[in-house]
């Protein structure tokens, strides 16, 4: 969270949170792939500590949260993974913008070409941080699918809107302003 990094006036922050239902989904992946393999929690237990606030990546809410009240300085980008998603060109000039970078028409090219989940997952191995534990996958992946809305491929609708008022009450407790329900709710 912002709250654990250094923070100077002079140095840029990026944040990017992401649909926690689909974060869920990620990180379901990543740990079964990086930590525990054949012996991965099942689906509703990683669930329940996702949810926790002992959760090993951060919990979500603390994240989008601590980031969401710094938004308002002139050296802190939040975004969302889903407008990035939507609008990769549009991300890359908003990134060069944010940075003071000036772009050559090809150097922004270039910069969206790399940015690519194509790009990227043609280069998973330079992410991969390999195996983490001993019955971890030697070949897991970082770079899945790249997708956004497709959390009910594990989670039940049940377990979606279990996820939602989570977050809800959570972004509410900590007296956020965070507008989840325009940006990430089912409708």
């Amino acid at each position: 969270s912002f709250n654990h990094i250094a923070y100077s006036p002079q140095a840029r922050y990026i944040a990017v949170v992401r649909n926690p239902k689909d974060a869920y989904v990620s990180a379901y992946h990543f740990s079964r792939d990086t930590m525990f393999g054949p012996m991965m929690f099942s689906v509703p237990d990683f669930l329940a500590y996702f949810l926790d606030d002992t959760f090993i990546f951060e919990p979500w809410g603390h994240f989008t949260n601590s980031y969401w009240q710094q938004r308002h300085r002139p050296n802190v980008l939040f975004m969302t993974y889903e407008e990035m998603k939507k609008d990769l060109p549009g991300t890359v000039q908003r990134v060069a913008d944010f940075m003071g970078v000036e772009l050559s028409q090809a150097e922004f090219a270039l910069v969206c070409e790399k940015s690519s989940f194509a790009y990227m997952k043609a280069i998973d191995h330079k992410f991969y941080p390999g195996r983490i534990m001993p019955w971890s996958s030697p070949n897991g992946k970082m770079m899945r699918q790249g997708k956004t809305g497709t959390s009910s491929e594990l989670l039940t609708p049940e377990q979606q809107q279990h996820i939602e008022e989570h977050f809800r009450a959570k972004l509410q407790q900590m007296g956020s302003d965070f507008p989840y329900d325009e940006w990430f709710a089912t409708h």
